[in-house]
């Protein structure tokens, strides 16, 4: 036998499971979006319910709470009712007169503009929390999510020098949160 039919015969048989892996994943993967309606009705439930508890509610820190999981089941389903959670949060801190609140709702604002693409928006949001005034726990969210939007705008760019200049900022805010986790 050729030494190069060894070489791919070998290559082959070591490969063989994980081909086998990726088959298991792909059909893992399809048998999870025939589920979407069932996992879609669980988080309606679960904004229901918490919609609910929302109306039975009559301290302000607990309506922050509700408001922030609310935000959370939205986040991802659906970006203009989190953003309205999101205000709806904000107000909450500034009656609530909690700095951590308010800062972390600035955040949180943020986040949602960047998901959306709206970097404008986001710097705006973000500009409003001073991470060296904010409470501790929020620095390191402060700093991933600052990168996380340099790195979104650094991608959008179609100009080098932003491009460059964005991924520079990015790389740094990494770095302070990787520091701080």
């Amino acid at each position: 036998m050729r030494l190069s039919t060894i070489v791919i015969l070998g290559l082959l048989f070591t490969s063989l499971p994980a081909f086998s892996q990726t088959d298991s994943i792909i059909k893992e993967l399809k048998e999870t979006i025939q589920k979407t309606s069932f996992f879609d009705r669980q988080k309606v439930a679960r904004i229901d319910s918490l919609r609910t508890l929302m109306k039975e509610v009559d301290d302000k820190l607990q309506e922050y709470q509700l408001t922030q999981d609310l935000f959370q089941e939205y986040n991802v389903f659906n970006q203009d009712s989190a953003f309205a959670y999101g205000l709806r949060s904000r107000r909450l801190a500034v009656a609530l007169n909690d700095e951590g609140l308010i800062a972390d709702s600035f955040l949180d604002l943020a986040d949602i503009n960047v998901t959306a693409g709206m970097y404008k928006e986001a710097l705006d949001f973000l500009e409003e929390v001073d991470p060296e005034k904010a409470p501790e726990y929020i620095h390191a969210y402060y700093y991933t999510l600052a990168g996380r939007l340099y790195t979104d705008m650094a991608e959008y760019s179609n100009l080098e020098s932003f491009s460059d200049e964005y991924n520079e900022l990015a790389v740094n805010y990494y770095s302070i949160a990787l520091s701080l986790a």
